[in-house]
């Protein structure tokens, strides 16, 4: 499998969740020990800065993903606050995967504080020789 190029946007999880289920049994039985590309996952970095979260707050990342929780927050990719204001974590996403995401945080009493403004989005590369993608964001408060 030589090329990285060639992408399907399939809209409808119904229909992605059927293809990807057929093209992994064609996968397995033609593609040899080659990662399947439909399964396979590139790790994304995340850097986030949120100065005024407070002592037992805990900064997520969320998004329309199943690996960012699928926009619930309590499911999102809870991010590392030990270099507090900066806050780090990876998470696995498919190769090609057009993500939506917010950042939140977490409150200890269990609020949930969403960044104002737009989605952001992000496209995970597909090519497994290009440098991991880092998210690198400020908290909109």
């Amino acid at each position: 499998f030589a090329s990285h190029e060639d992408l399907a946007a399939i809209d409808d999880r119904e229909v992605a969740a059927a293809f990807e289920g057929e093209f992994g049994r064609l996968w397995a039985r033609y593609g040899g020990a080659r990662p399947n590309p439909v399964t396979a996952s590139m790790p994304v970095r995340v850097d986030a800065f949120a100065e005024r979260t407070a002592f037992g707050d805990t900064l997520a990342l969320v998004g329309d993903d199943p690996a960012l929780g699928a926009w619930d927050p309590w499911a999102g990719v809870r991010l590392d606050g030990a270099s507090w204001p900066s806050w780090r974590g990876e998470v696995a996403l498919r190769p090609g995967a057009r993500v939506a995401y917010k950042l939140v945080v977490l409150h200890p009493d269990g609020r949930v504080s969403w960044e104002r403004g737009a989605n952001r989005h992000a496209l995970v590369p597909t090519d497994p020789q290009e440098p991991t993608l880092e998210l690198r964001d400020a908290f909109r408060w």
